[in-house]
């Protein structure tokens, strides 16, 4: 029609151009063609591109309005690659040719009206994106679609149909009805798709989804197939389908959740892979069947549902993997006894949606069932309702336990919508709730609808417990993500779905509005994008009480607590894990663990902030040449650290981002400002001696190995306090070290020390050891310290147990007259088992009062100390320590009140004086 239109415009001109040019007069006549042309081309072109608003029904039966432009029947192109275009058929169409589609095209058939292509090839083609196919309430528009060659519908992408009367019918070899190389939906409308060809299919397409409507799909030609794709789904609707081989077939399952479903073929009516898949039957509605002539798979019946067949003696099919010569062409109806069952024990179980309606029927009666108080109810399987719980003088009482099932709900109402419509101190818990929840007025929420206050009919305190809300919720004023009003408690609880709330009040991520009593406790607000509330938790009317509740994005007014960080102020710390501490609790449903010293995890990300207490495992590297770790510490965030010398400190959050880092100190001069005996991670120790710690008092090498290396640093003496003394004294490796470490010492210091070590055992390597106990295997005891002064250590040399007494000793020779008794025991006897004996406080008394005159210590002077076994090295016989200058080989002999007598010199008596250091 366009190309007669221009044909004859051109004509025109050209007469008239042809005449100018000739020198004829142009003619009335030939004005008049070419005028007529253009106006008649350019009327047709203004009603092509005319665009109307026009009402339609959706996918979800809802009438809506867009404008569309209107199709006139010469349109061979519809569409624009990569946008969405609308199409309304509102008068006669009729297009001899194939039709192609670009990008996502939307066709509404205006009540009454017919679309009609064909074509030797595709009636109708598209090339990406998705065709749908829209009705309107009547639903009496029609498309008519034809191929003689191939399929009446291709689409490389996706086709829809939402409604009207969709007739296709394909004639050509291995042709389809509908052909979609990805996704045919049917979600309400007649459809009616025919293959008359060899290997044919009526409905073809990467998955066959059927959601309503009334589909007929028929290829009874060789080969045929009526449904055929990977995976066939049918949830509701009445669906017809008839192949010469196949009914329905799918290359891995089928599953039918509802409908009125009859399939047949002369091989199977529903094949699922060959007889290697799964075919998987249930029910929604009560009038819903399923009638196939036979089956070829693995055939189980949907969880909590069974079946009746239709024989005269029916069987209740309900099991797993059945026996297919019970159901192979039989009708099978459903079980409805099966829906609602009673325990008999004060609990019920809701095994299907049909059960849901059955509960909300029995909370209508309340002489029966009193509305459930004291008693539980527990959800058997996943199902999907239409329908709320409860009613104002109907309220849910008692306990729904979830039994970690998800509840989904599609339902719009005008006021108090929810799942569970009205309550009085209700329990739900160990739910998930899903689907679309509408309010076309306000108050609308995903769990539980009003609740009341104590003030208004005594309604008690109810509870959502581990339960998850991922509806879309959409309302006006008091719009919840669990609650529509207060009275509630809340604890465990995520809600990660979408709220959609208007008007003044709004309302609140997980209560709509808060009233009396509201406590929400370890839960997370976690809405998906579009969320929009009045406040993050709750609509402020009362203030309710949060505890370890977190968010990951404020909403309207912020409640609760914002998930704070932890990092590290820079390269020198590095933060391993940050755990959350104290006692834990895991809510299994939900999916929260939440611990009593705060903070919650949730699908593997750790929730903390402010007064929360974390346990933080860091590593450190020097941050500088010369400098050494002290400590961590909080560089910002106001929080606070304990056990911050540990590489395991505990934090205690404020309410900001926290970021660590650490402290660092000079290289100390001596190790008493060590933070550590070793000095830390990364030091080593080098005193030429076996790698001891350092001390004070004592030089010796000190190398790091970290990035920063010090070559050295030489710990140097510290003798000016008792402390650093003691480190000498203990530290000593031979007996010249034990006398340079008190020489010239301050004499207070001194005193303190005699009472320190004054008695301790002296080993042959100059160690000191305490008395009465085993020296360590391969030392040999030597002598007991006895005094310190300002320059020398006296000690008492050890005598050899058998040898000669003192006694004996002292009361021999040409000079025995002279002698004087020693105050006390001289002799000493080694207990038993003993190898070394220690002079008794009177040997001790008689050396350094008598012998040398100093200053006497306050010993007891009955004690006796004693090496026991044990006692590693050997006797040190033959050697011989002088009383006075170190000498060997030089023995007293005789004593007396003055002097020692040192006339004799002899190796016979093996005694052993006062060494001298």
């Amino acid at each position: 029609m366009m190309k007669r239109m221009i044909y004859l415009m051109g004509l025109g001109l050209a007469r008239a151009r042809q005449a100018g040019m000739s020198g004829t007069p142009v003619t009335d006549a030939a004005r008049r063609t070419a005028t007529t042309a253009m106006l008649v081309m350019l009327a047709a072109m203004t009603a092509w591109a005319e665009n109307v608003t026009v009402n339609y029904i959706d996918a979800d039966g809802n009438q809506q309005s867009v404008s569309a432009t209107v199709l006139t029947g010469s349109e061979s192109e519809l569409g624009e690659w990569g946008k969405t275009k609308w199409y309304v058929v509102n008068s006669t169409f009729s297009h001899e040719g194939q039709i192609v589609c670009e990008g996502n095209v939307n066709i509404i058939l205006a009540d009454g009206k017919t679309m009609t292509t064909s074509n030797s090839s595709y009636g109708i083609k598209g090339n990406n994106g998705t065709l749908t196919i829209y009705g309107q309430a009547n639903g009496s528009g029609t498309l008519e679609a034809t191929s003689t060659g191939s399929s009446a519908i291709y689409h490389n992408g996706n086709v829809v149909v939402c409604g009207g009367t969709v007739n296709v019918t394909s004639g050509g070899g291995s042709g389809n009805g509908i052909n979609a190389n990805g996704n045919v939906t049917i979600n309400g409308g007649t459809v009616n798709a025919t293959a008359t060809a060899f290997s044919g299919t009526g409905i073809g397409g990467d998955n066959v989804t059927i959601n309503g409507g009334t589909v007929t799909a028929t290829a009874n030609v060789n080969s045929g197939k009526g449904i055929y794709a990977i995976s066939v789904t049918i949830n509701g609707g009445t669906v017809t389908a008839s192949g010469n081989m196949y009914g329905i077939y799918a290359r891995t399952s089928v599953t039918i959740s509802g409908g009125k479903v009859t399939a047949s073929g002369d091989y199977y009516g529903i094949n699922a892979n060959y007889g290697s898949g799964t075919i998987t039957l249930g029910w929604t509605n009560t009038d819903d069947f399923i009638k196939a002539s036979s089956y070829n798979g693995t055939v189980n019946i949907a969880n909590g549902l069974a079946f009746w067949t239709d024989d005269t003696t029916p069987v209740k099919i309900s099991e797993t993997g059945i026996d297919l010569s019970l159901i192979n062409g039989k009708k099978l109806t459903p079980d409805l006894s099966t829906g609602f069952t009673d325990n008999g024990d004060g609990t019920y179980t809701i095994n299907n949606a049909y059960g849901w309606g059955l509960f909300c029927d029995a909370l209508q009666d309340n002489t029966t069932y009193n509305r459930f108080s004291g008693k539980t109810v527990t959800l058997a399987n996943d199902i999907t309702v239409t329908r709320m719980a409860g009613s104002s003088d109907h309220e849910f009482m008692g306990t729904f336990d979830g039994n970690k099932k998800t509840l989904t709900v599609n339902y719009s109402g005008s006021s108090y919508v929810a799942p569970f419509s009205y309550v009085d101190g209700a329990t739900i818990q160990n739910l998930v709730v899903e689907g679309n929840i509408s309010s076309t007025g306000s108050r609308a929420a995903g769990v539980i609808g009003e609740t009341g206050s104590p003030g208004e009919n005594g309604t008690a305190t109810s509870q959502i417990i581990n339960c998850v809300s991922s509806s879309t919720i959409t309302g006006g004023d008091y719009t919840g993500g669990f609650s529509i009003g207060g009275n509630v408690e809340i604890e465990g609880c995520v809600f990660n779905g979408t709220i959609n709330s208007s008007g003044d009040y709004g309302g609140g991520g997980f209560v709509g509005f808060s009233q009396s009593t509201l406590k929400i406790k370890n839960c997370l607000f976690a809405p998906k994008d579009g969320s929009s509330v009045k406040g993050t938790f709750y609509y402020n009317g009362t203030a309710g009480t949060l505890t370890n509740c977190y968010y990951t994005e404020a909403l309207g007014t912020a409640q609760g607590k914002a998930p704070r960080s932890v990092t590290a102020a820079d390269d020198n710390v590095d933060i391993a894990n940050i755990d959350l501490t104290g006692d834990w609790g895991f809510y299994e449903v939900s999916g929260i663990s939440a611990f009593d010293n705060g903070g919650i995890e949730f699908d593997g990300t750790k929730y903390f902030g402010d007064g929360d207490e974390v346990k933080l495992s860091l590593s450190h590297a020097d941050a500088a040449e010369g400098y050494v770790f002290s400590h961590y510490t909080v560089v910002s965030g106001g929080g606070s650290l304990e056990n911050e010398t540990s590489n395991t400190p505990l934090l205690t959050m404020a309410d900001a981002d926290q970021t660590i880092g650490a402290e660092y100190a000079p290289i100390p001069t001596h190790a008493a400002t060590f933070a550590t005996g070793s000095g830390g991670e990364g030091w080593t120790i080098d005193d030429d001696a076996g790698g001891a710690t350092p001390y004070e008092g004592k030089a010796v090498t000190v190398g790091y190995s970290g990035p920063h290396k010090v070559k050295s640093v030489t710990v140097a003496p510290n003798r000016n306090t008792l402390s650093g003394l003691k480190a000498l004294i203990e530290a000593a490796d031979d007996l010249a070290e034990l006398k340079a470490a008190v020489k010239d010492a301050d004499a207070s210091l001194l005193t303190e020390l005699r009472t320190t070590y004054g008695g301790k055992v002296i080993c042959n390597h100059g160690h000191l050891h305490t008395a009465k106990t085993a020296v360590p295997e391969g030392c040999t005891a030597v002598a007991v310290l006895g005094y310190i002064d300002g320059g020398n250590c006296y000690a008492i040399a050890l005598q050899d147990a058998g040898k000669a007494t003192w006694n004996e000793i002292t009361n021999s020779g040409d000079n025995a007259d002279k002698n004087c008794a020693v105050p006390g025991t001289w002799e000493v006897d080694a207990p038993e088992g003993a190898s070394w004996v220690v002079a008794t406080m009177s040997i001790y008394r008689g050396i350094f009062v008598l012998g040398l005159g100093s200053r006497i210590p306050s010993y007891d002077a009955t004690s006796n100390a004693f090496i026991t076994d044990g006692v590693g090295g050997t006797a040190l016989s033959g050697t011989y320590w002088s009383t006075m200058s170190g000498t060997y080989n030089l023995v007293a002999t005789n004593f007396s009140s003055t002097s020692i007598d040192q006339d004799y010199v002899t190796n016979s008596n093996n005694v052993r004086p006062v060494l001298v250091y």
